[in-house]
């Protein structure tokens, strides 16, 4: 769904490592940080350092809340599918789009349990490409008003 249509504005972060920023002489780590990106601005919105002792989630959750953004998508890889990572982004006004992995075996399956229930809205899928020694594919499925709920605990896991 295009933003201007939702009305949304995407806004994608993601954490990386500063290339070079390893201190072998002082033996510190490599600084890490979480960028902020508001994608139709195509503006840089925040960098975030995370410190030594933590990753970027508890990052991400207080930046959702610092930024005083209302009504926005923010996009987050894998590492921030996390309960209190939603409850940020529902305290602020704000919605999340993250990926599920094999990994998280339980909530994969309480998806494509509760995806299985439903017709999709719109599907695309790129062609299978064969790159660095790997193949790569990319599908994505879309569904709304779709409830997904964590059927160990009984609650509501996300709301599509």
């Amino acid at each position: 769904m295009s933003e201007k249509k939702r009305g949304n504005f995407f806004v994608a972060c993601d954490g990386k490592v500063l290339r070079g920023s390893f201190d072998n002489f002082n033996d510190k780590k490599a600084i890490q940080i979480l960028s902020v990106f508001l994608h139709e601005s195509r503006i840089i919105l925040a960098h975030y350092e995370i410190d030594e002792k933590t990753n970027e989630i508890p990052v991400a959750q207080q930046m959702m809340r610092e930024l005083g953004l209302k009504n926005c998508i923010f996009t987050y890889d894998a590492l921030n599918c996390q309960e209190k990572t939603l409850k940020a982004a529902e305290e602020s006004s704000n919605d999340v789009v993250v990926c599920v992995k094999g990994n998280q075996k339980i909530l994969l399956n309480d998806c494509k349990d509760t995806c299985g229930l439903r017709l999709p809205c719109s599907e695309y899928e790129e062609p299978v490409v064969k790159e660095r020694n790997r193949i790569e594919s990319r599908k994505v499925t879309v569904f709304e008003d779709i409830v997904i709920t964590d059927k160990k605990n009984g609650r509501m896991f996300a709301q599509l």
